[in-house]
């Protein structure tokens, strides 16, 4: 055992690395590529999708801890987006990908003129005990806020 260890500290580590320089440096350059341009729906470079990139890239096969090292090797550190990017992103990006919301009425068929009227007098009902929620949108309605 120790004759394999000082052999292994002399000579470094047992196997050669798979991706060579040349290769490595290629995989910065696809890196510095946005992860859209590649094929997925957001921004964040992950270790399981630079193991794709790089199966993809140079048929090789490796782990996801063998990604990590490998960036390691080659002072690739682990980032947490900007704020600034994040709020970009929910600026921009996030409105197109996001399915909207249901609302309350959104599966509501009117059968009559009244019907609409009645419905949204009841929703306004239910929230002028909610002080915070109304400050004084009441106004224009004949809804009264009843005093707590």
């Amino acid at each position: 055992m120790q004759r394999w260890r000082r052999s292994w500290a002399s000579a470094g580590p047992a196997s050669l690395p798979r991706l060579d320089e040349a290769k490595f440096a290629r995989l910065e350059r696809e890196l510095r590529k946005e992860p859209m341009a590649h094929g997925w729906p957001d921004q964040v470079w992950t270790l399981s999708r630079i193991k794709t990139l790089i199966g993809r890239r140079f048929h090789l096969t490796c782990t996801v801890q063998g990604v990590h090292l490998l960036l390691r090797r080659h002072g690739w550190t682990r980032q947490v987006p900007a704020r600034r990017a994040v709020a970009g992103w929910v600026k921009d990006t996030r409105p197109r990908v996001e399915v909207p919301r249901r609302r309350w009425l959104s599966n509501t068929a009117f059968t009559t003129v009244d019907h609409p009227v009645r419905t949204v007098s009841r929703g306004l009902r239910k929230i002028q005990y909610r002080n915070d929620i109304i400050d004084g949108c009441l106004t224009g309605t004949w809804l009264q806020p009843h005093p707590t």
